[in-house]
């Protein structure tokens, strides 16, 4: 028998609604029943992390904001903690692991390699915002090796996530201005005027599965595939006779 976990009577529980102590508990208690390869702190930091993330980004950014592919993955890594999910944990390992990585080594150059961390040194940008796009950039890439290494790596996720990059950069393209210049669809660096733009987004879409998707995915389908066999997320023991 398994015990009621505590976690809803505490203060912080407490204060969301009855429905979602009700859905939490609910959640931990069937996952208290499985074997669990991601610890429950780690879901609850990263989530609580997220929570805090979406709405501030989403008043002093805008929405258009999480179509970064690094945003989405922020997002879609949440239900992958939770149900302990190889293929969308996977698909954002592709899609973002090697860019995140970037980025964290620019960061700690000052923003002086490829200059793609450097806004994190801008004096105009808020200091909250500074803070909330640091912690996730720099957490997400060893929360995505963890994962891999937890979980396995899903040979699917190099076709899903070539879907997602299909689907998005076409819709950023459309709902964004070129100063933002969210995923490069306007220019690898400033707005770009040499190609037309449907030419570009499909040389951009072919540069990033040639140069990013399909070397991540070719790694971690070396190094990360073999934990597909071991015991499974969510699979019960076999019961001895």
């Amino acid at each position: 028998m398994h015990n009621q976990p505590l976690l809803p009577q505490s203060g912080f529980m407490m204060a969301f609604p009855k429905v979602i102590r009700y859905q939490f508990t609910q959640l931990v208690c069937t996952q208290s029943r499985f074997t669990m390869r991601i610890p429950l702190w780690i879901k609850m930091s990263y989530t609580l992390l997220v929570m805090v993330i979406i709405p501030v980004y989403w008043r002093d950014l805008g929405p258009a904001n999480f179509l970064w592919f690094s945003d989405i993955a922020l997002i879609l890594l949440v239900p992958a903690l939770w149900l302990e999910n190889r293929l969308i944990s996977s698909t954002m390992a592709v899609g973002v692991l090697f860019l995140e990585s970037v980025w964290v080594l620019d960061f700690i150059s000052g923003g002086n390699i490829i200059r793609i961390a450097a806004y994190m040194f801008d004096p105009e940008l808020e200091t909250h915002i500074r803070i909330l796009s640091g912690l996730f950039h720099l957490v997400l890439p060893p929360l995505l090796f963890y994962l891999l290494y937890r979980l396995g790596y899903d040979r699917r996720a190099l076709a899903l996530q070539m879907l997602i990059a299909a689907v998005t950069l076409p819709i950023t393209y459309l709902v964004t201005e070129p100063e933002s210049n969210i995923n490069w669809v306007y220019g690898l660096a400033e707005p770009q005027q040499i190609l037309p733009p449907l030419l570009y987004l499909v040389l951009l879409f072919l540069a990033l599965t040639v140069c990013i998707y399909l070397p991540s995915h070719w790694l971690f389908k070396r190094f990360f595939s073999h934990r597909r066999n071991n015991q499974g997320v969510g699979v019960r023991p076999a019961q001895q006779h």
